[in-house]
């Protein structure tokens, strides 16, 4: 992408031309630094070389939120950028504030190429957030089903939980991803699982309406009698949302189980 080089703000070639360092000058260093984070995740390679090479900043320099410029790069899916920081050395399993690491921010923007890239360079597939939060449930969360095959093919585990102990399988069928709920169940995520609320995937499509999801969990051994700590079960749900078409085929599933 981009040749912005020539747009540069003026204190960054003042920087250059006077070899100037940054002791007691945090402001200006926080200036500089956010052009360089800018460049990194807009996909000005140019300039990023340019920091590089003078040595402006480590490559693994971060911001105030401990985001590195790989992190930014790959947010913005910007592959030629991420090649480069990787070739220059950057960390590629670095954590931000939040514990999140460039290859979450990868698969939560759908970058199938950015996430390839991360894989063959180490990036750790099951590093989990503070929130417990791994790759794949970023994915799934994104509904990108492309970056959920690779993050499977490389080894991502399907039925990691965070915090609240759900699953990539409950985020999908949160959001109705009728086809990334298809993979990750062809790819032994379990159907039945409880979060701390005692819910599953099968009461989350319910609770949003999502029928497409509803028909393929039960197709795949959803248990529609599963009651959460409320003690409601996947129809109890479905009736109070209003969602009449998941009510009527929850109730035959219910009818032919008895």
């Amino acid at each position: 992408m981009g040749l912005r080089a020539s747009m540069l703000p003026l204190a960054c070639w003042l920087v250059l031309k006077e070899g100037k360092d940054f002791k007691g000058k945090e402001e200006e260093f926080m200036y500089i630094l956010k052009d360089y984070m800018i460049a990194c995740e807009k996909g000005y390679e140019k300039d990023v070389e340019m920091f590089l090479k003078n040595k402006i900043f480590d490559v693994n320099a971060a911001d105030n939120i401990k985001e590195t410029g790989l992190m930014k790069a790959c947010r913005g899916g910007q592959v030629e950028v991420v090649k480069i920081l990787l070739k220059n050395g950057a960390e590629v399993n670095a954590q931000d504030l939040l514990q999140v690491t460039a290859l979450m921010q990868a698969c939560h923007n759908g970058h199938a190429e950015v996430v390839k890239i991360l894989l063959e360079n180490g990036a750790e597939v099951n590093m989990q957030d503070e929130f417990g939060r791994t790759a794949i449930m970023y994915a799934a969360d994104n509904g990108s089903l492309e970056v959920v095959k690779i993050l499977l093919e490389n080894g991502a585990n399907v039925n990691a939980v965070n915090e609240s102990k759900r699953n990539s399988l409950m985020f999908a069928s949160w959001k109705g991803y009728a086809e990334v709920v298809e993979l990750l169940i062809k790819n032994g995520a379990d159907v039945n699982m409880q979060d701390k609320e005692g819910k599953t995937a099968l009461m989350y499509a319910c609770e949003r309406g999502k029928k497409d999801v509803v028909k393929i969990l039960r197709e795949n051994g959803a248990d529609v009698n599963i009651q959460d700590k409320e003690g409601k079960t996947a129809l109890d749900i479905a009736k109070e949302k209003g969602h009449e078409n998941i009510v009527k085929q929850l109730t035959k599933a219910r009818k032919k189980k008895v």
